[in-house]
């Protein structure tokens, strides 16, 4: 298996774990699940930095960073739906809400792991430190 392959894996269990656990705390406690998010950013931000260590190239870290974020738009959001915090008042999902809060999503992943993989690529620039070969 590709190193990628691992780090998609990898993020898409992530946010995956963060969005039941985000979603059983809040069912059980109230706490807010917002809070959750800044978790779901820190994955998108780790798999992009990762995805552009291993791959060294712009799009691996868009593919990477685009897949786990559709996982956090499908699955993720099913997950909240049904344990609680992403259920509508009234129980009604429109379709339209669904494709809106999925793009905003899927551009939260696409940017946070892009800047993350920019912000450490001009770091390493800065410092003199070595960088996959093909790399950026």
């Amino acid at each position: 298996m590709q190193a990628i392959t691992r780090i998609i894996i990898f993020g898409a269990i992530a946010i995956l774990a963060v969005d039941t656990v985000g979603s059983v705390v809040f069912a059980d406690t109230g706490f807010p699940y917002i809070v959750f998010r800044y978790a779901s950013f820190a994955i998108f931000a780790v798999v992009g930095v990762a995805a552009g260590r291993v791959a060294g190239r712009y799009l691996d870290v868009i593919a990477a960073s685009g897949i786990v974020g559709l996982v956090d738009a499908t699955l993720g959001m099913y997950i909240s739906w049904e344990i609680g915090p992403g259920r509508m008042i009234g129980g009604s999902f429109p379709i339209m809400w669904l494709g809106v809060a999925s793009g905003i999503v899927l551009l939260e992943a696409l940017l946070i792991g892009l800047f993350a993989n920019a912000v450490l690529t001009a770091i390493n620039r800065l410092v003199g430190a070595s960088r996959p070969k093909g790399s950026n």
